[in-house]
């Protein structure tokens, strides 16, 4: 069973996980948000997705704990606001292991932030920016 931790599930993280739940691998899901109300949209748009053929293999666990980001997870996805990216992507790789990464566009909000997180992204992390075109 893969682990994977969506990290800010608003908009783009729910649909994330929305597209995590298509998947007829078993995957352990794990939804982190500060906000209950990020996390209270999480949970209806995962209620959208047909579970009859997708869900009996997943396991979620949605939490607004930050202890929760000490694990090792085989795909983290970061959808938290660009302003905050930089900072959650350095607490998340401070506390924990990650073999790949996605990170939502825009990466971040300056150009030394984005250099800065280059540097962090230099630990031998897999990522990505997901962008639809």
């Amino acid at each position: 069973m893969k682990n994977i931790l969506i990290m800010g599930c608003g908009e783009l993280g729910s649909r994330h996980l929305q597209g995590l739940l298509l998947s007829h691998n078993p995957l352990s899901i794990v939804v982190y948000d500060t906000f209950e109300k990020s996390l209270s949209l999480a949970m209806a748009r995962a209620n959208e997705v047909d579970m009859d053929n997708h869900f009996n293999n997943k396991i979620i666990n949605y939490t607004t704990n930050p202890e929760c980001l000490r694990s090792n997870w085989d795909l983290a996805i970061l959808a938290t606001t660009a302003e905050t990216r930089l900072e959650a992507l350095k607490r998340l790789l401070d506390c924990s292991s990650v073999k790949s990464l996605i990170l939502e566009k825009l990466l971040t909000q300056s150009v030394d932030d984005l250099i800065e997180m280059k540097s962090v992204l230099e630990c031998n992390v897999e990522a990505w920016v997901n962008c639809p075109r």
